[in-house]
């Protein structure tokens, strides 16, 4: 490790320090106690490991309940691949390593999306109360990162993954950035949400290169289980995910669901069984919403051509959309709203730099709250329950999403205008 890279990790620890070190305290401390009390489970790490057991033994994958009765593996057969070295462990040691890399990725993730938004959004901004802010972006995620570190979710890993392809498609690394982002999509489908996105961009070359490799990724598990026996668990990959995203009105954190409960069922009961042409329209109006967004975008960038960065600046706030955007159009756990990441970085820095009004600084918080109420231990077990079932998290980050969009447009002119 040269001098250079030395200097770069003290400047890190000095600008991040003590976020760095409560949080690490905080998982040292979290997994002393998970222990302590044997809840030390990761039920959802357990259904990867034990999936890619049965790859390796060339048994059956899909259609097994792993641990609990709900623990069957819905992942593409590709993932197989990235869980199959760690199989090779014992359980024990392989939960571990899977929680550390959780804790050291909560951390880098949170601080990168952090130097995303102020370095491209808020320029101007002196380095100050830096860890104070990342705290405020931490704070709201509590209940999610507990959900995530007990049962040992990849989420957190895949947020991880696509900033770092977004920071490779900035740099112009394209073949780098696509390989990043076709093994997102690769392990969940749902990220394909960033292939149009892409076309739009006149991205041609990474979309094309994200293709190729999701071609060579459904092809690569047939050298280990044969061609024939690959197609299989794809087929059966297929219809896994079908099943779990059977009706996507009963998902309660899901567009459909808010709309259906709140507007629809009034007009149109019978929606409820006419679910996915329901859900084909809901898709069509988020569709019209970000095609709107888009063009304002255009427009805005056809009246700034002396602006170079503001193309970056709008690809970036779509990019971003887009990743918190996911958990409200598939039925998920609530633990996949860490997407949203910096969606909340982004209101952060705007209740410190932003124009805002003090009432509509308390709104954005009033939304952030309610992102980050449902702490069961806080707020306890039959409120806990009601927020659940009635899925504010999911409503709150529509909220989110539609505070960052006026934020984005309306703002503009005095927060976003570069140097």
């Amino acid at each position: 490790m040269n001098s250079l890279s030395i200097n770069k990790i003290k400047t890190q620890l000095h600008q991040y320090g003590y976020f760095i070190y409560a949080l690490s305290f905080f998982f040292v401390l979290f997994f002393i106690i998970q222990n302590i009390n044997n809840r030390f489970w990761l039920h959802d790490y357990e259904v990867y490991y034990s999936a890619a057991t049965s790859f390796l033994q060339g048994k059956q994958v899909y259609g097994v309940a792993y641990g609990l009765s709900s623990g069957f593996y819905k992942y593409s057969p590709f993932a197989l691949l990235i869980f199959a070295p760690f199989s090779l462990l014992p359980f024990f040691t392989a939960r571990v390593l899977h929680y550390i890399i959780l804790s050291v990725l909560i951390i880098t993730t949170i601080i990168m999306a952090d130097k995303i938004i102020r370095q491209n959004f808020f320029s101007t901004t002196l380095v100050k109360n830096q860890n104070l802010k990342l705290f405020l972006i931490f704070l709201p995620l509590i209940p999610n990162i507990y959900t995530e570190l007990h049962l040992g979710n990849i989420n957190i890993i895949l947020l991880f993954v696509f900033i770092l392809a977004l920071l490779k498609i900035l740099s112009e690394k394209y073949w780098q950035a696509a390989l990043l982002i076709a093994i997102g999509i690769l392990v969940k489908p749902h990220f394909i949400i960033f292939l149009p996105l892409l076309l739009i961009r006149k991205q041609y070359k990474c979309a094309l290169t994200i293709v190729l490799f999701l071609i060579l990724g459904i092809l690569i598990p047939s050298v280990f289980s044969g061609f024939q026996s690959n197609i299989q668990m794809h087929k059966d990959w297929l219809i896994t995910m079908q099943s779990h995203n059977n009706s996507l009105i009963s998902g309660q954190n899901t567009i459909f669901s808010w709309l259906y409960r709140s507007v629809v069922q009034y007009i149109f009961p019978e929606a409820i069984n006419h679910d996915k042409l329901f859900g084909v329209i809901v898709l069509a109006l988020i569709a019209l919403v970000i095609l709107w967004l888009l063009l304002k975008h255009f427009k805005n960038e056809k009246a700034h051509l002396e602006n170079s960065g503001l193309i970056r600046k709008n690809f970036i706030f779509e990019y971003f959309l887009l990743l918190a955007l996911i958990p409200n159009i598939t039925v998920t756990d609530s633990e996949h709203f860490l997407l949203s990441i910096p969606l909340i970085a982004f209101i952060v820095y705007n209740l410190f730099e932003g124009t805002m009004s003090k009432a509509f600084k308390l709104v954005s918080v009033l939304f952030l709250v309610m992102y980050g109420l449902n702490i069961h231990e806080l707020v306890g077990k039959s409120l806990s329950s009601w927020l659940t079932e009635t899925g504010i998290l999911g409503l709150a980050n529509i909220f989110i999403i539609s505070l960052c969009i006026y934020l984005n447009l309306i703002f503009r002119k005095k927060t976003f205008q570069a140097n």
